[in-house]
């Protein structure tokens, strides 16, 4: 009986295992393909609305059982516009929302948006939305500037308080004989465009009225700023004369001769001082000096007998150090006349800047000794002008 139990159980194991069993053989149903269709987009709101840019808040409410491979805004000057400039989107959020920055609009101009949203169906898009950019502020010139006056020049301070919105090609002053000058008149571009800085006219005549506004372009159209009524001054009459017979053989003769007619030659066109001196070689003298009375000793240093040293003595022979005057326009060393220290401030670009005195001299631009002595003519021209700006405050020249 055990036998046939044993027996029973063996054709049973072996029939279970036989090879109509195996998965070879078994059917594997496919995976259905997905039915996409195209996504569906709100587009919600505009934010950030300035001159030339904006921001579009947008989403994807459904995606259509596809993946967005690509989401955005697209921009036209016209509704319901076929086409447009396309711009991707800046931020995406896992709930579907995007935001797409704009920039490079144009002001004042109304613009229509529309979302879109591409997957393997295609291309939807949202509802359209509209918005309009600002109109873009011009820049603003500063009304508060100052300005000096030579016989044959002018030098205006050009300061602007406001770039405003458009980009500046380019900036400068128009000036004219006549009142309301434009760039059809006398235009002066400056060489950089510069939120501040010093323009000087030249070639004018003396005691002379001209009208002056400082301009600036943007977008191929001039804004203008307020008008200065500026006149030019009366030439000055400083002469000089050597003390002895001038030896023009002499290279120390020569070197005082040039110095001093070059000399002359700025106090004559940026100041209307009358005066003149009379210029002693000195060879015993360290430098050189000068008083009130109009005498000059110049010493046998070379480096002192330049343009420099020149118009520093012949200061002194106008006040500078030496007439009591001098000293009441300081208060504790410093300047505490206005005129000049307007000048010092213009021709400096310094709206801090002021006159200093140390014993008989001034500072900056009083040229006191050789090794202040540049050379530039911009250094020569602002030592005449504050001398100028000191005869304005009060100081006598004679």
């Amino acid at each position: 009986m055990r036998r046939l139990v044993y027996s029973l159980l063996f054709l049973l194991s072996s029939l279970s295992c036989s090879s109509s069993d195996t998965t070879d053989d078994a059917v594997i149903e496919p995976t259905p393909e997905k039915n996409v269709e195209l996504a569906e987009l709100n587009t919600q709101d505009v934010t950030n609305i300035d001159t030339f840019n904006a921001t579009i808040l947008a989403a994807v409410t459904d995606a259509g059982d596809g993946s967005i491979s690509e989401r955005g805004i697209y921009l036209s000057t016209t509704p319901d516009s076929g086409d447009g400039e396309k711009f991707l989107a800046s931020t995406i959020k896992g709930s579907g929302e995007f935001t797409v920055n704009l920039t490079g609009l144009q002001q004042a101009t109304t613009y229509y948006a529309k979302a879109y949203a591409v997957n393997q169906a295609g291309v939807a898009y949202g509802n359209e939305i509209n918005f309009k950019t600002l109109i873009a502020e011009s820049a603003l010139f500063d009304t508060d500037v100052k300005s000096v006056s030579g016989a044959h020049d002018i030098f205006v301070e050009v300061k602007l308080v406001d770039r405003g919105d458009l980009p500046i090609a380019e900036i400068g002053v128009v000036w004219g004989t006549e009142e309301v000058p434009t760039i059809e008149d006398n235009k002066l571009m400056h060489t950089t465009v510069e939120d501040h800085f010093k323009q000087r006219i030249t070639d004018l005549e003396e005691e002379h009225l001209y009208f002056i506004r400082p301009y600036m372009i943007s977008e191929g159209e001039a804004v203008y700023g307020r008008q200065m009524i500026i006149s030019t001054i009366k030439k000055g009459e400083f002469t000089w004369s050597f003390n002895g017979t001038l030896n023009l053989d002499n290279p120390t003769h020569v070197r005082i001769k040039a110095a001093f007619d070059e000399a002359c030659m700025y106090f004559n066109n940026f100041t209307s001082i009358t005066k003149h001196v009379t210029v002693n070689y000195s060879p015993g003298t360290p430098t050189a000096d000068a008083n009130f009375a109009g005498w000059i000793n110049m010493g046998a240093v070379e480096s002192y007998q330049r343009t420099g040293t020149a118009l520093h003595e012949m200061a002194h022979t106008v006040g500078i150090g030496q007439h009591w005057r001098f000293d009441d326009l300081f208060t504790d060393n410093r300047y505490n006349g206005e005129r000049a220290n307007e000048i010092v401030q213009l021709m400096s670009g310094n709206d801090e800047e002021y006159i200093r005195k140390s014993g008989v001299h001034f500072w900056p631009y009083g040229i006191n000794g050789a090794h202040e002595d540049t050379g530039e003519e911009d250094l020569y021209i602002t030592h005449c002008l504050i001398l100028q700006g000191m005869k304005t405050d009060g100081l006598p020249s004679n």
